[in-house]
């Protein structure tokens, strides 16, 4: 399940990434209340939170999987008692 969890929030990061990018390609302005954010800003956002992505697929795949480890050391067990 750690390992969905990661791969999902790596690609959400992805998607995050690209929005920050097209914002600073295109120039679009952005206003939060009475602030204007400069679209230098986004270019600064988007090299953060694409390192952010490449931290959780890296993670994602160091990740054991699932339940599967548990599950194998449940059938060594009951054949160790079998013999």
């Amino acid at each position: 399940m750690q390992k969905i969890a990661l791969n999902v929030a790596g690609i959400v990061f992805i998607v995050a990434a690209e929005i920050h990018l097209v914002r600073w390609v295109l120039k679009i302005p952005l206003i939060v209340g009475d602030k204007s954010i400069s679209p230098e800003a986004s270019a600064i956002g988007a090299m953060i939170v694409l390192l952010l992505a490449v931290w959780m697929l890296i993670a994602a795949r160091k990740a054991a999987p699932g339940n599967q480890g548990a599950a194998a050391s449940k059938a060594k067990v009951a054949i160790k008692l079998e013999d």
